[in-house]
């Protein structure tokens, strides 16, 4: 990746459920604006990724996460910026999720991932998922 541009550090969740499906937001604003994505939010200096994924899950959807499993990370370089996810599978949460940001926010099966608007930097996770649920 070329880091003389803006790499941002992302911590994302991966909140499954019972029926093999996953929770997605829509983006509301910037140039991405209308792609679905896995939740999260940029870490903050001085902050773990897992705590910045604790605390996105919070002010996002409102849930708390009891625990949670980090996964391999992803770079992917946009036009403007690079990023760097940090994925986490999210084993056990309290809470109901709710978009309280005023996002949409729906759960989708994992093998449909692949016919909706996703993130392009969150394609190479959808490909592990169905990867994962196709060896199961």
């Amino acid at each position: 990746m070329n880091h003389s541009r803006e790499l941002l550090s992302i911590a994302i969740g991966i909140l499954g459920n019972e029926k093999n499906e996953v929770l997605l937001g829509k983006r509301m604003k910037g140039s991405l604006k209308g792609f679905w994505e896995f939740p999260g939010g940029k870490i903050e200096p001085n902050e773990s990724p897992e705590e910045a994924l604790f605390r996105e899950f919070k002010e996002e959807l409102g849930i708390a996460i009891g625990s949670s499993d980090q996964m391999e990370s992803i770079e992917y370089q946009y036009e403007d910026y690079d990023v760097l996810l940090m994925p986490f599978k999210i084993e056990d949460y309290i809470g109901y999720p709710v978009g309280l940001e005023g996002q949409e926010i729906l759960w989708f099966a994992i093998h449909r991932l692949d016919e909706i608007d996703i993130l392009p930097a969150d394609r190479t996770l959808v490909e592990k998922l169905t990867e994962e649920l196709q060896s199961t």
